[in-house]
């Protein structure tokens, strides 16, 4: 027999509300529930980040972008 727990009223918002999650690990993988991936140009993965993920923006022409934020208002 297995034993279940309940989620937590903060787990419940963060699956509710979540629109797109980034692991910041040099990929441009929407991880989240929607899909939706990015453009990242010039950069270079880090070592700071909560998880020793993150992007280094090293040129002044470096971003990250995701465009299809726009669809979620429809």
């Amino acid at each position: 027999m297995s034993s279940y727990t309940g989620k937590t009223a903060d787990e419940i918002l963060g699956d509710a509300t979540l629109v797109a999650y980034y692991t910041m690990d040099c990929t441009n993988v929407d991880s989240g529930p929607n899909h939706m991936n990015s453009t990242a140009v010039d950069l270079s993965q880090g070592d700071g980040g909560r998880v020793r993920e993150s992007f280094l923006f090293n040129l002044h022409s470096s971003y990250f972008q995701v465009t299809q934020l726009l669809l979620l208002g429809e």
